[in-house]
């Protein structure tokens, strides 16, 4: 029995021997494995660019040559100019663009008269990345190439020297680009655009048409004032057109946001009973607007629908519309008298910011709202 207990007790030690063998060869195997994969994670982490982005990049290197959406060019149009980004020199400067994503994104130096070629070193171009030329005063004309989609918001606000540029017909989405650019006369948007920012022409002083292609199924031009296809929204009127009154069709239903912001010369626009919405900042500082006459048909403003418009005195509110909202008449200092009927059953606390209350007299009902309104914010008010 004892040689018995003895031999047992060298077979558990052979085996555990072994077993610990066998566990030092897994072992060595598993530090190769992770020595493996720690080298591989520095040299990854040496890399100008990250898993995700290199996951971002490989999926937009196979759609390059697909229509890409604006939803799924949102990675695109959020880049911005990092120290990753490659140039190229156009005139006295540098114009810089991401190799990965093919996407141009800002520029350094004097640039004046720019032709962005449509392949970069092998990278197909396909966007212009938000505030890409941002406030760039010397900028004159642009060339974009056929292939790029997107143009972001702000890629060229505050450009303004730009009297030409040339958009290809790729292009599908162009935003509120071209804000502020007080030198641009006339623009051509393409067949291929089929999504617009509001306010993309905002503050274009010299503005006086936007032109569109005629096969363009989503937008149209009269008379160089845009509206969607079937003219049932009116979207953008040229700051530079020097008319000082204008009628809207009457097959319009929606007056867009910022349609008419900036248009000082104005001074009566008169809106049809079609009409039944206004949109946020669509009289936006038309300081020259005398006069407005909202119809009945008008169920919705939005806000600061006539913000900064100070040159307003009298103004109605249609029976229907059911809130007043931000900064709607904000700065309207000539404001005098407006009349609020008993549908409305909101009215922002700023709705009447930087107006002259103690000259504004509202007219409403004995025991609407609009009288609670008043008398809370110590506005004058009489009875309808």
């Amino acid at each position: 029995m004892k040689k018995i207990k003895i031999s047992s007790l060298a077979l558990l030690m052979v085996s555990t021997i072994s077993l610990n063998i066998g566990c030092g060869a897994e072992d060595k195997n598993i530090v190769a494995q992770n020595d493996k994969i720690i080298l591989e994670t520095e040299k990854i982490e040496n890399e100008e660019v990250s898993s995700q982005n290199d996951k971002t990049i490989l999926e937009t290197e196979e759609n390059r040559n697909k229509e890409v959406s604006p939803q799924n060019n949102k990675t695109i149009l959020e880049t911005k100019h990092s120290n990753a980004d490659m140039s190229f020199i156009s005139g006295d400067g540098l114009i810089y663009y991401n190799p990965h994503l093919g996407v141009i994104t800002g520029y350094y130096g004097k640039i004046t008269s720019v032709i962005i070629p449509d392949t970069i070193d092998g990278v197909k171009i396909i966007a212009i990345a938000n505030k890409a030329f941002l406030s760039c005063n010397s900028l004159t004309d642009i060339s974009i190439p056929y292939g790029v989609t997107s143009i972001n918001t702000s890629a060229f606000i505050g450009c303004d020297s730009l009297t030409d540029i040339s958009i290809p017909n790729s292009v599908t989405s162009i935003e509120g680009a071209f804000i502020g650019c007080t030198s641009l006369s006339n623009i051509t948007l393409p067949d291929s655009v089929t999504s617009i920012g509001a306010g993309i022409f905002s503050d274009c002083a010299s503005l006086k048409a936007i032109n569109v292609g005629s096969g363009n199924p989503s937008y149209t031009s009269e008379n160089g004032i845009l509206f969607n296809k079937d003219k049932t929204s009116i979207l953008a009127y040229p700051k530079g057109l020097q008319n000082i009154e204008y009628t809207i069709p009457n097959s319009v239903t929606s007056i867009g946001k910022h349609a008419f912001a900036y248009c000082g010369n104005l001074t009566n626009v008169i809106i049809p009973n079609s009409v039944t919405s206004i949109g946020d900042s669509a009289f936006l500082s038309c300081r020259d607007l005398t006069a407005i006459t909202i119809p009945e048909s008008v169920i919705s403003i939005g806000d600061s629908a006539f913000n900064g418009c100070n040159s307003l005195t009298n103004i109605t509110i249609p029976d229907g519309v059911a809130s007043i909202g931000k900064l709607t008449f904000n700065s309207c200092n000539r404001l005098s008298n407006i009349t609020i009927p008993d549908s409305v059953t909101f009215i922002s606390e700023d709705a009447f910011s930087n107006c002259s209350k103690s000259n504004l007299t509202i007219k409403c009902g004995a025991n609407s709202y609009a009288k609670f309104y008043a008398i809370e914010n110590n506005i004058p008010s009489v009875n309808n």
